[in-house]
């Protein structure tokens, strides 16, 4: 039976419990020949830090990505010197390696060893240094980093972050390639500001639609007031007039009782 090659060992150990990494460590090396024995039993044990990143790397391997991903547009941005870009794509960053630290700090917990808030903000600049940097994010994404990383201007050091094979470099993009990429980051952001755009000219349509209706609503609602007025006004001539017909009529059947009594008295002096 072919014994695992260190690399898949250190893939193994790095996806422990800091706590079972020793005894596992000297398990696993004893069945090795001498020189790869050697190469495990070199291997440390992992950081607090390094080894939420790598537990990261197991259980959330697509928001790695994603964390990471954004971090090439950032060095791509850069590179353009496109403000606007940098600025959307740094707010980002702030938000994803945030939730991603805090994602991980979660999963430590479930796991049966929960971290500090200085070992989150640990994760946090490890996410940050893989942003920055193309090697660094190939050592966040082996799942076997034995420390935190820091990025230190545009650079950061990778030497002794790794157990196992040293992570390749990342090979230079050919100057063609770099172009039409930032051909094509340009066409994108520029077909996003076409879209913000239309968006603001639809909004605006919009507006200019809704003021017609409010006005036309306030015209309605004027005139109807007038109405209102006139009728109130009328009521009020009516209400006189109605008084004024009252008095007629109570005057009329005052006099005409005073002349029906006037009769009977004249009939009854007729007798």
């Amino acid at each position: 039976m072919t014994a695992p090659s260190t690399d898949a060992i250190a893939h193994e150990l790095y996806g422990l419990l800091p706590s079972e990494f020793t005894a596992a460590r000297n398990a696993a090396a004893k069945s090795l020949e001498p020189a790869d024995r050697a190469v495990v039993m070199a291997f440390p044990r992992p950081s607090a830090a390094a080894w939420v990143v790598n537990l990261l790397v197991r259980q959330r391997p697509d928001q790695i990505d994603q964390v990471l991903e954004l971090g090439e547009q950032l060095r791509e941005a850069q590179k353009g010197l496109d403000r606007d870009a940098l600025a959307e794509l740094t707010r980002q960053r702030r938000q994803l390696v945030g939730v991603l630290a805090r994602n991980g700090a979660a999963l430590a917990e479930v796991a049966g060893k929960p971290v500090s808030d200085a070992v989150v903000d640990e994760v946090a600049q490890t996410l940050q240094a893989g942003m920055s940097d193309a090697d660094a994010a190939a050592a966040v994404r082996s799942g076997v980093l034995v420390r935190s990383l820091e990025a230190v201007g545009l650079s950061v050091d990778l030497e002794g972050a790794v157990a196992g094979s040293p992570i390749p470099r990342a090979a230079a993009a050919p100057v063609d390639e770099l172009e039409a990429k930032r051909a094509r980051k340009r066409a994108e952001e520029e077909e996003r500001r076409a879209e913000a755009q239309r968006a603001i000219e639809e909004a605006e349509s919009a507006h200019e639609k809704a003021e017609r209706v409010v006005a036309d609503a306030i015209r309605a609602r004027d005139a109807i007031a007038e109405r209102v007025d006139d009728a109130a006004r009328e009521l009020k001539a009516l209400k006189a007039e109605l008084a004024a017909a009252d008095k007629a009529l109570k005057a009329a059947a005052s006099a005409r009782n005073a002349a029906a009594d006037a009769a009977d008295a004249a009939r009854r002096g007729t007798r």
